[in-house]
């Protein structure tokens, strides 16, 4: 059983939790997937995912509450952080560099 199968069985997501799960997820799948081949080939910093993580306020997500981060829990920022697999037309993920 890895971490994100230990996650899921954990204790239930409320629906806000799970609204903001599927956003995250949704961001990845729509915006960071599709350009990840091309920031692997050009090795160029991915500035349009950062903006756009900026633009979602998911930089917040992993900053303790105390120094200005959301009040989450550590299931609803575990399940965000899952990974997202490449598109199935891009095949294996490898580097150029």
């Amino acid at each position: 059983m890895n971490v994100f199968d230990r996650l899921d069985a954990g204790a239930p997501l409320d629906d806000d939790e799970r609204m903001l799960v599927e956003s995250v997820r949704a961001f990845a799948r729509n915006e960071l997937a599709p350009r990840a081949d091309g920031f692997d080939r050009t090795a160029e910093f991915p500035w349009k995912n950062v903006e756009g993580i900026n633009r979602l306020g998911l930089n917040q997500m992993f900053v303790p509450q105390d120094y200005g981060g959301l009040p989450l829990i550590s299931r609803v920022s575990g399940r965000s952080a899952r990974p997202v697999p490449p598109p199935e037309s891009s095949g294996p993920r490898t580097s150029t560099r």
